[in-house]
């Protein structure tokens, strides 16, 4: 029941995306299929975050039952 909607061909800029929630928000738009725009204070930290992105990015999409 993952796959309530999809995201594919948007683009989401998620501020605070680099740690905690905002993190966890750009983990669910990316696995709904968005690209996602990491944003955060320190860039090593925004790299680490925008790498997870990029690894969700590229696992197939769940899908839902017809």
């Amino acid at each position: 029941m993952t796959d309530l909607f999809t995201l594919e061909g948007r683009l989401a800029l998620v501020t605070g995306s680099s740690r905690g929630l905002g993190r966890s928000l750009a983990r669910a738009l990316a696995r709904a299929g968005a690209r996602v725009i990491v944003h955060g204070r320190n860039p090593e930290i925004v790299e680490d975050a925008r790498d997870e992105m990029s690894r969700i990015a590229r696992q197939p999409a769940a899908r839902g039952r017809s």
